[in-house]
């Protein structure tokens, strides 16, 4: 549809509700929002989260708690990659001394040498 010359198209009657389609067709709602979440906390971890937020760091609860929350996920998965070069490393040594690819240690041997007694 052709418009008159100095006619705005968003004063079209029809362009509100094609304005309103669009946005509502773009904007994501986190599943948080439509099911929202209730925690309860202890005394002191509500005096932590309302101090964080009093200092300007976070503009509501809700930032610090998912913050909270990243870290921990951050903290697990540095953990489980932790646990698994561990498991690595020692799989790995018990190839080597399934393959008789070992020293010999003794603690006591080693102590003496020091020049430590027990």
């Amino acid at each position: 549809m052709k418009l008159p010359h100095g006619t705005c198209p968003e004063r079209r009657p029809d362009a509100r509700e094609v304005q309103t389609r669009i946005v509502n067709a773009c904007t994501i709602k986190p599943e948080a929002e439509e099911h929202p979440m209730h925690v309860s906390l202890t005394d002191r971890l509500n005096d932590y989260v309302r101090e964080k937020v009093a200092s300007g760091l976070y503009n509501n609860a809700s930032e610090v708690v998912r913050e909270a929350l990243r870290r921990q996920i951050e903290a697990e998965m540095s953990e489980e990659a932790r646990l698994a070069r561990l498991r690595e490393a020692i799989d790995i040594g018990w190839e080597q001394a399934e393959r008789g690819e070992f020293a010999a240690y003794s603690l006591d041997d080693t102590l003496e040498r020091l020049g430590v007694k027990r």
